[in-house]
């Protein structure tokens, strides 16, 4: 059973090793992403679909401990499955272009950034000092996605994997943030 909403500070000082495994799992992944952005083809599809699936279970395991109820935790739920999917589905049924990497992308970014605007407004009062963070890096995932897809489809396997490391490294990033600083005391 989840805890109940909202997220105070007291919940993130009590899941702070959480939050920080998480972040740093993303933080890596993200750069990893951004230092093998040359590769192309079926290799930059395997990368990012693995950075896909790992970066969905671990936000599907932080929405879990975050103690979201009702439509947050299924918005939440539903932005880490979108993640997971588009992952599995480029590493399982690999179609060996740039537009089905472009297309996961753009959707996988857009998703990410409104479920991030959503919750960073919906926790505005909760947590005042996150909520400009979270809505800062929802807000950057949908200036990446209007960036993939402006290129579509001159989009080329770096491009590509540098958006996606970026936007996982600024989530990593603020997941530690949030550890950090929305757990002290001085947060509320």
């Amino acid at each position: 059973m989840m805890r109940s909403f909202p997220i105070t500070t007291d919940k993130i000082r009590q899941s702070r090793m959480a939050y920080t495994i998480a972040g740093v799992i993303l933080a890596i992944l993200g750069l990893g992403a951004i230092f093998a952005p040359a590769m192309t083809g079926q290799a930059i599809e395997r990368i990012v679909g693995w950075l896909l699936l790992l970066g969905g279970l671990t936000a599907g395991v932080m929405t879990w401990f975050s103690g979201r109820e009702g439509w947050k935790a299924w918005l939440g739920f539903g932005g880490a499955l979108a993640a997971a999917a588009a992952g599995a589905l480029l590493l399982w049924a690999p179609v060996g272009g740039g537009d089905m990497l472009t297309s996961v992308l753009v959707g996988f970014f857009a998703a990410s950034g409104l479920a991030k605007v959503a919750i960073a407004v919906a926790q505005r009062t909760s947590i005042p000092v996150i909520w400009p963070w979270l809505l800062a890096s929802g807000i950057l995932d949908i200036v990446l996605a209007v960036a993939v897809l402006t290129r579509f489809p001159f989009n080329a396997g770096w491009f590509l994997g540098l958006m996606l490391g970026v936007s996982m490294l600024c989530s990593g990033v603020l997941i530690l943030w949030i550890a950090y600083s929305g757990g002290s005391r001085h947060a509320a």
